[in-house]
């Protein structure tokens, strides 16, 4: 029931009472035994929240400022309990490093690069002298020998998620690695995976 769920929460955003209706109906059907593909609009959404990407399913926790009694400074510091959802980072780094769709836009060690008349090109990230510099230091102990240099790009927005949430807003959070090249990123294609949602 994929293609449903996919209809009714992220491209229709229904809201739960509209679902509970829509499953109703479906229920009353002839023909359909009395049994919808989902009970009510929290069946819909904790089948969902069990969906995983790739062997990377979904965790939380819950997280108090120490300050939340405190009425003076940043309002985010007396908001009482955040909730943190998110995939584990490590693992969505591997798939990113072991997709065979990267095969020729990865960099696995930094580079100089130069242009014809000798000048220092940047380009990706693994270009930049910032990388070449970090592995300059680590080559110095012998035990990173023969490892592979990763630096991990993060970024967020701001967004608003409306469906099952009432409108609470959520900082998701982005991942990607900086060995992959700049084009893979803009093209998306899996060069940049959701890591999680920060609570407002």
């Amino acid at each position: 029931h994929f293609e449903l769920a996919d209809f009714i929460f992220h491209q229709n955003e229904m809201p739960g009472t509209q679902i509970d209706e829509l499953m109703h109906i479906w229920a009353s059907m002839p023909g359909h035994a009395g049994i919808p593909p989902y009970a009510n609009h929290e069946h819909l959404y904790k089948t969902i929240d069990a969906i995983s990407e790739g062997d990377a399913p979904w965790t939380s926790f819950s997280m108090e400022s120490v300050e939340a009694g405190d009425s003076s400074g940043p309002s985010w510091k007396h908001s009482g309990t955040y909730e943190v959802v998110f995939h584990d980072p490590q693992v969505l780094l591997d798939h990113q490093i072991s997709n065979p769709g990267f095969k020729n836009h990865i960099d696995y060690s930094p580079q100089l690069v130069f242009g014809e008349k000798g000048q220092r090109v940047w380009s990706d990230f693994m270009t930049g002298n910032w990388a070449w510099s970090q592995c300059n230091e680590l080559s110095k102990d012998p035990d990173n020998h023969g490892a592979m240099f990763v630096p991990i790009i993060l970024g967020s927005d701001k967004t608003t998620v409306s469906v099952a949430t009432g409108n609470n807003e959520y900082y998701p959070l982005y991942i990607s690695t900086g060995n992959v090249h700049n084009g893979m990123r803009r093209a998306h294609g899996e060069a940049v995976s959701l890591l999680g949602f920060l609570s407002i």
